[in-house]
């Protein structure tokens, strides 16, 4: 049989307090705080924060590889010469039902400049198919193609690839606010371990 948890301590990853059966983290997830994380924290089953910060330094060593590999990718995604933009696919923010939206690779099948409104604005068209896993043949649904439309004066897109880097800045915006919450989770850790000293754990019944 188990032996029951009688105190709590806080995860070295995430910061959550949990429980402690044999002295290490319960399985648990990522907090909703560092929203570039998902899944089952990498802290559960270690020790807790009170107790020792041997997770933290190889945590954060892998983060800022993270914010480095992602910063080169922003780099190369706002950057209408690049080869990711020449390839005819981008990023797009799609719908996935149940009024959730997510990032989903498209194809851009066709580009159209209307004329410009007397307001100065021009109306641009484009036709995409959204780029499924296996499975999906090209009659599926996800496969038909559909327009994307955008009308600004602030920009200039005259082809498929500009409508590419278009979409893919987007993405770039979202990516560059992933890297943000990232520096932030390093930031918190590295006070953490400045501030760092052996502490009690939590009685569970005080949680």
């Amino acid at each position: 049989m188990k032996k029951k948890a009688t105190h709590s301590g806080e995860c070295q990853i995430c910061g959550h307090h949990q429980k402690l059966p044999g002295g290490s983290l319960s399985k648990h997830g990522y907090t909703k705080r560092w929203g570039f994380f998902s899944g089952v924290c990498s802290g559960a089953g270690h020790l807790p924060f009170e107790v020792s910060k041997d997770q933290i330094a190889g945590a954060v060593a892998a983060v800022e590889a993270k914010i480095a590999e992602v910063s080169a990718e922003i780099a190369e995604l706002e950057n209408l010469d690049s080869s990711i933009n020449g390839s005819g696919e981008a990023m797009s923010n799609e719908y996935l039902g149940n009024s959730v939206y997510g990032w989903e690779k498209v194809r851009v099948i066709d580009f159209v400049v209307g004329e410009a409104y007397s307001t100065g604005y021009v109306p641009y068209r484009a036709k995409s198919q959204i780029i499924r896993k296996e499975g999906y043949g090209e009659n599926a649904k996800a496969f038909q193609p559909r327009d994307i439309n955008a009308y600004s004066e602030c920009f200039n897109l005259s082809s498929v690839r500009h409508w590419v880097w278009f979409l893919n800045c987007k993405y770039a915006k979202h990516l560059r606010s992933q890297n943000s919450a990232r520096r932030d989770w390093v930031n918190w850790q590295q006070n953490r371990m400045a501030n760092w000293a052996p502490k009690p754990l939590t009685p569970v019944e005080a949680v």
